[in-house]
């Protein structure tokens, strides 16, 4: 943590020798004394893109090319705080993201409100987090060093956070995303490609 230089943060995972080989989240405010939201949040989105980037064994994001540098890092801050004893900040945080539009995929797409939060209330909460990137660790195509070999497509996103959900999400995603007749033949294969029954958990 820095004070008065090198500001803002960014993340190192414990494949890269550029941070002696160990998960680290490097962050620059200020003042780090008291508790205001940008000196809890700060630290908590850094962490975010490791559980990103290093969960389960395996290295790299192939999310990003869906979701960008930060989409899932809105809804990680929001579990964190709810489970550290933030509900307040939580909650102030909750608001604000509910009106957060994206221009991506497609102009007005609203990330947190539409796709992650009712996920995340309705399949598992932190589970469901943590189920998305175990399934893709056990499923997705890696090379011999753990690392990931290419980036989802939209099919296979929804895909795979269906079987995080242990239900079939494509009819949301179609909505959120509008798809098109290509987001619906990824799906598909997608489904082909990597077999799993939605279960409910």
């Amino acid at each position: 943590m820095h004070k008065g230089t090198y500001g803002g943060g960014h993340p190192s995972g414990f494949y890269s020798k550029s941070h002696d080989f160990r998960n680290t989240i490097d962050c620059g405010l200020n003042d780090w004394d008291g508790s205001t939201d940008e000196q809890i949040l700060m630290p908590i989105h850094e962490m975010g893109h490791l559980v990103n980037d290093v969960s389960h064994g395996t290295f790299g994001s192939p999310s990003d090319a869906i979701w960008g540098d930060s989409k899932f890092m809105e809804i990680f801050n929001y579990d964190v705080l709810m489970h550290i004893g933030h509900q307040d900040m939580a909650q102030r945080y909750k608001a604000a993201m509910l009106n957060q539009a994206d221009n991506f995929p497609n102009a007005s797409t609203y990330w947190f409100r539409d796709w992650f939060l009712p996920i995340y209330e309705n399949y598992g909460r932190e589970q469901l987090l943590n189920r998305y990137f175990e399934v893709l660790s056990e499923n997705f195509p890696k090379g011999k060093d753990r690392r990931f070999t290419r980036d989802l497509n939209m099919g296979e996103f929804a895909h795979f956070w269906s079987i995080a959900a242990g239900t079939d999400l494509s009819d949301r995603a179609r909505h959120i995303f509008h798809w098109g007749k290509t987001e619906n033949d990824q799906f598909i294969k997608a489904k082909k490609d990597f077999p799993s029954p939605y279960i409910s958990r």
